[in-house]
Order: structure tokens, then C-alpha cells, then sequence
């Protein structure tokens, strides 16, 4: 019974030995924190951003023109789909901001995780703080990952929504072309 204590006790401290270190854990998640990084910048070059600015500067273009009537003068249904149509612009001047954002988070955390990995390399973090630090940057990872599919379900949203508002409004422009003639002249 004695030798199978031995044995159990000397077969613990082997695995014990054998599996990876609290080092090469953190460094191993390091990594895995570097690869969901890089996934969320892919996920953000993928965006079209100069078909969410060709939006943004249509809308600024047919504001314009929509601007020289009135729109309390418009029938009700053309005055909602007018209104709906040039509510996008303030969307897409927020959505090209909260891009910027996150492309710039996604930058920080870059250098983050390569410091990190680096401080835990020459083992400037205490043992204990280790997987402290690990884990607040997985968090703030995890917040990034969520808000690069947030940026992506925004800009689908937004071409849906431009697909489907720009043809009332041009129905609506093209309704008032002679009265806008006649205004310029």
C-alpha cells in the first residue's frame, strides 16, 4: 500500500512536470489573444467604407436638393420617406466615426498583447499578476471582437436601409424637378 503512494505521488509530480508552465500558458494565450485581434481587424478591412462614404456624400448631394422645397409642404408619405432617407445621414457620419474607433482600439490592442507577451517573456510581471493581466486583456479583447461584428451588422444595415430609402426620395425629387427648375430660374 506504501509503494502505491509512492507511485501515485511520484506519477503527480511527473505530470505535474510534463504540462505546460504557467509561462508557456500565458504565452500560449498571448497568442490565441493575438489571433482574435487579427481576426477583428479582417473582419473591419472588409468593410466597404468608400461605399458607406459614397452613401454618406449621396445623401449630402439630394439633402441639397431636397433642401429647396419644404418638406412640411410634401403629402404625408413622401415627407416620411424623405425624412427616413435623410435620417441615414447622421447614421453614417456615427457609423465612419465608430469605425475609426474601433480600428483604433484594434491598434492598441495589437501593441497590448505584443507588450504583454513581451513583459511576460522577460518576466517583469509578477507570477501572481500574470493571468490577472492576461485575463483583463482577453476582456477587453472580447468587448473589440464584439464591437467589430457590431461595425459589420451596421454597415449591412445601412446599404439595406439605402436600397430601400433613396428610391422614395428620388421619386419625391423627381415629383418636384419643375418646381425646383422653376426656383433656380
Amino acid at each position: 500500500m506504501i509503494d502505491m503512494k509512492y507511485l501515485v505521488l511520484i506519477l503527480s509530480v511527473f505530470m505535474i512536470s510534463c504540462g505546460p508552465s504557467a509561462d508557456e500558458k500565458s504565452e500560449q494565450l498571448m497568442d490565441s489573444l493575438s489571433v482574435v485581434v487579427a481576426k477583428s481587424k479582417m473582419s473591419l478591412d472588409s468593410v466597404n467604407i468608400a461605399k458607406i462614404e459614397s452613401i454618406g456624400d449621396t445623401i449630402a448631394y439630394d439633402r441639397d436638393l431636397l433642401g429647396l422645397t419644404v418638406i412640411d409642404t410634401l403629402p404625408r408619405e413622401n415627407a416620411i420617406a424623405v425624412g427616413q432617407y435623410l435620417d441615414m445621414d447622421r447614421s453614417v457620419g456615427q457609423f465612419l466615426r465608430a469605425y475609426e474607433e474601433v480600428m483604433s482600439e484594434i491598434a492598441y490592442s495589437q501593441t497590448q498583447v505584443k507588450n504583454l507577451k513581451n513583459d511576460l517573456r522577460s518576466e517583469m510581471v509578477p507570477d501572481s499578476m500574470k493571468m490577472i493581466f492576461v485575463q483583463s486583456e482577453r476582456e477587453a479583447i472580447g468587448s473589440l471582437l464584439e464591437s467589430s461584428k457590431n461595425i459589420r451588422e451596421w454597415e449591412e444595415t445601412l446599404n439595406i436601409q439605402f436600397e430601400s430609402y433613396r428610391p422614395k426620395a428620388l421619386v419625391v425629387l423627381q415629383n418636384l424637378e419643375p418646381s425646383l427648375q422653376e426656383k433656380k430660374e
